[in-house]
């Protein structure tokens, strides 16, 4: 399995209070495969001693005959809340 279809795996049947944000990261990275289009999004990533904000953006990426995906995620705190 490659790391793609991990991240997917793992984004897709996600359950609980990010599920939602999960399954949107998982819809953006599989459309962002299927056509030109960036994708990017802002979710919380709370760990056990912060609350945190990531930002995540993704490209594809072609090179002879095969198809990438970059992925970069970046640490948006602080964040203010509006």
């Amino acid at each position: 399995m490659s790391d793609r279809q991990k991240y997917l795996a793992v984004c897709a049947p996600a359950e609980g209070s990010s599920s939602t944000a999960a399954r949107i990261v998982a819809d953006g990275l599989s459309a962002s495969l299927k056509t030109v289009t960036t994708f990017r999004c802002e979710y919380p990533c709370d760990s056990p001693n912060e609350k945190r904000w990531l930002e995540l953006t993704a490209n594809r990426y072609q090179q002879d005959d095969r198809t990438y995906l970059i992925v970069q995620l970046r640490n948006r705190h602080p964040r203010c809340a509006i």
